[in-house]
């Protein structure tokens, strides 16, 4: 895991890596075991801060679109966008 964030005044950029190896993995099947291989993703974020207690955002996640399966046979999402706002108390 990586995470690299610059916050030029109320903006704020990131970008997260995942990488994770090649492992064995349970196959539900009733086969046995099976390997189950690595990979790495990227996810990418802004965010504006709008008062102390709010910001937007918008996020994509899995931002290369890699096929990959985080728990052998359950395909994790491809590509995808998030935005909305947030807020604290």
């Amino acid at each position: 895991y990586a995470e690299l964030r610059w916050k030029p005044g109320s903006w704020t950029f990131g970008a997260t890596g995942i990488a994770v190896g090649r492992r064995v993995d349970g196959d539900f099947s009733g086969l046995g075991m099976t390997r189950n291989p690595g990979y790495a993703i990227v996810n990418l974020l802004a965010s504006y801060r709008l008062s102390d207690l709010s910001s937007f955002f918008a996020l994509v996640e899995n931002a290369f679109d890699k096929e990959y399966m985080e728990v052998l046979g359950f395909p994790a999402l491809r590509r995808h966008f998030r935005i909305g706002l947030r807020f604290g108390l």
